[in-house]
């Protein structure tokens, strides 16, 4: 029992090692092969409302949607503003909250970093099977969802 145990929490810490070590290889491309000075975290911002035309929403939404603390997600929306990749305005509903959308601007950033990460992608989709990327998804959307419910501000 104690043996299967320790074997559980290993298998734990080698998913969230290679997890780790995917995300630093990717950030890495992505920082090198996208010319416009974005984070992962900054383009899937920019992502989030492309699929979503029109869309205002706030901070703390954006962050429960994406995963992750409001402190990044505000950090992020921060930088993109000063780029004018999103605007903020203030919630005329709530006067806590702001509201953020995507600029032209963003739009079009959005599009230059796509196309300029697009060859990366489809190589590594080539290079490892064009179902590895949706069997995946499937096999960590458990985690993803259980650590999203169970996140620590």
């Amino acid at each position: 029992m104690v043996h299967e145990t320790l074997l559980e929490i290993e298998d734990a810490f080698k998913l969230l090692a290679d997890m780790n070590v995917i995300q630093n290889h990717v950030a890495a491309r992505f920082t090198a092969d996208v010319p416009l000075d974005l984070s992962i975290a900054q383009f899937a911002i920019l992502q989030f409302f492309f699929r979503r035309p029109g869309l205002r929403t706030s901070i703390n939404q954006l962050a429960d949607h994406l995963s992750l603390s409001k402190a990044s997600v505000g950090d992020s929306v921060e930088k993109l503003k000063k780029k004018h990749y999103l605007l903020v305005e203030p919630n005329k509903e709530d006067r806590r909250s702001r509201l953020v959308s995507i600029t032209e601007e963003g739009l079009k950033a959005h599009s230059t970093a796509l196309a300029a990460i697009r060859p990366f992608l489809m190589e590594m989709r080539d290079g490892v099977g064009a179902t590895t990327f949706p069997r995946a998804i499937a096999l960590l959307q458990p985690l993803r969802e259980w650590l999203r419910m169970n996140k620590q501000e």
